[in-house]
């Protein structure tokens, strides 16, 4: 079974996804890149932010499912957390405009950067700040109240060991690297936190569906593993 016919069967209007746009795994990270799917007029249009070409910039996208299956990939297998209907819709509201998907995002793009800072942001950044800024009780207006609200919800990023970095550099992450925003005290612990698709997944679960029908892998019940056929 595809993942678009999973989605259609599913009877919801939006949900998040979790891809493995790289192999992660010897670092104990599954899935590398999270991306909002909501349901639209002739399928489902995929909202998520990519690095460009390598560079220290990034854009928000609107591709397809096929687009997104289709970027160079370890594997099809992909992760969907089902949002709780409010949720949905306050989702769908913040993405309904150019200017309300770019309200959380920072171009300035690090693959490594520090979930709590304003400096840089990765991919699965933009996802988590304009969940925060839906999942509010106020539609929170900056990036830097929606990192305090992350922080104050329990939000944990994954954490990475500098040295493993320092050797594999970009080709870890496809992408540029920058260490110069992450706190003194863990670059010197020998350590680094930054948002993953697996780390996106551990969060929004606290605030998805229960699906106890598929295979969840080392996730919540929120979590559902769809293998792409």
């Amino acid at each position: 079974m595809t993942l678009g016919n999973v989605l259609d069967a599913s009877g919801q209007k939006l949900v998040i996804l979790a891809r493995r746009g790289q192999d992660l795994e010897k670092y104990g990270v599954t899935f590398s890149h999270a991306a909002f799917a909501a349901r639209e007029a002739g399928g489902w249009a995929i909202y998520h932010d990519l690095n460009v070409c390598g560079s220290a910039l990034s854009k928000l996208f609107v591709q397809g499912l096929a687009e997104f299956l289709a970027d160079d990939l370890i594997s099809q297998d992909v992760a969907v957390v089902t949002p709780e209907p409010w949720l949905q819709d306050r989702l769908i509201q913040v993405l309904a405009s150019k200017q309300e998907q770019f309200r959380m995002h920072e171009s300035a793009y690090s693959a490594v950067a520090y979930p709590f800072a304003l400096r840089y942001q990765n991919s699965n950044g933009w996802i988590l700040e304009t969940y925060a800024r839906a999942a509010s009780e106020t539609l929170l207006p900056t990036r830097d109240e929606a990192q305090g609200w992350l922080k104050s919800q329990g939000y944990t990023p994954s954490i990475i060991e500098l040295g493993t970095l320092t050797r594999l550099g970009a080709r870890m992450f496809k992408a540029n690297v920058a260490f110069d925003d992450q706190p003194a005290e863990l670059r010197w612990a020998g350590k680094i936190t930054a948002s993953t698709g697996d780390s996106v997944l551990r969060f929004v679960a606290k605030n998805g569906i229960k699906q106890p029908g598929c295979t969840h892998g080392k996730f919540a019940e929120a979590v559902c593993l769809v293998k792409n056929q």
